[in-house]
């Protein structure tokens, strides 16, 4: 119902980039969904962790009154599956400027079929070890400086770094020891967002992606901690 495609606003909107990403295949990452505005303009990533609730950054949570959930579709143009959101709850102590608790869930209207296209990912109930080899998935722009958005789906591979170590590079910029950060040797990651979409580690979503250093630089990505809020996450929506 939702098929007005507005791709010239999504190829606009600077908040949702992987840089030096390949390019994902059919149920390569069946937990991955798009948030979207019910004009169909994707705004941020997110991870389905049960049949009605999907996992994603309290940031993307802002702004839009009416957002919907695309399910089993790597392509921006394609509506895949729609799901109504019937309720937002974002962390009660989250700060837009500093991003800390950037973690949020939405609860579904209807539940989502599964397949082997669509699924739910486990979440980490530990920290990743220092320097553990970790993906990251999103819809954004492969090259460095921006240039047009992809329609498929896009990832990496990267490391998760020691956070005593990104928070010397980030330069004083607020890093919390609710976070996570990952780090690689080229200018390679998220970019100004891919908020919401899931750090993945040993098959578990370990964070869930928040804001990074730079697009041009080797600085860091830094995401929310999924460990750190299992007790909140299980609170709200009992997984």
């Amino acid at each position: 119902m939702h098929n007005a495609f507005n791709l010239a606003e999504t190829l606009a909107n600077p908040s949702n980039k992987i840089i030096g990403g390949f390019a994902a295949t059919e149920g390569q990452f069946p937990h991955q969904v798009s948030i979207r505005k019910v004009t169909n303009v994707h705004l941020c990533g997110g991870s389905i962790i049960s049949p009605n609730w999907v996992l994603t950054a309290a940031s993307c949570t802002t702004g839009a009154d009416n957002i919907v959930v695309i399910v089993g579709t790597i392509y921006l143009s394609s509506t895949g599956r729609i799901h109504t959101v019937s309720e937002r709850i974002r962390h009660e102590a989250f700060d837009m400027n500093t991003k800390q608790n950037d973690i949020a869930l939405l609860r579904l209207l209807t539940s989502i079929f599964f397949s082997d296209y669509v699924k739910s990912i486990r979440l980490a109930n530990a920290e990743p070890y220092d320097y553990a080899d970790c993906q990251i998935a999103g819809w954004g722009v492969k090259t460095n400086p921006p240039a047009a958005y992809p329609n498929q789906l896009q990832y990496t591979n990267t490391l998760k770094f020691p956070l005593g170590t990104c928070m010397g590079l980030l330069f004083g910029r607020p890093v919390f020891s609710t976070n996570l950060c990952t780090m690689q040797e080229y200018v390679e990651g998220t970019c100004d967002g891919d908020a919401g979409g899931a750090l993945i580690c040993n098959n578990e979503q370990v964070g869930i992606s928040s804001w990074q250093g730079s697009c041009e630089t080797v600085l860091p990505s830094v995401y929310t901690n999924v460990a750190s809020y299992r007790s909140w996450i299980r609170e709200h929506s009992g997984i």
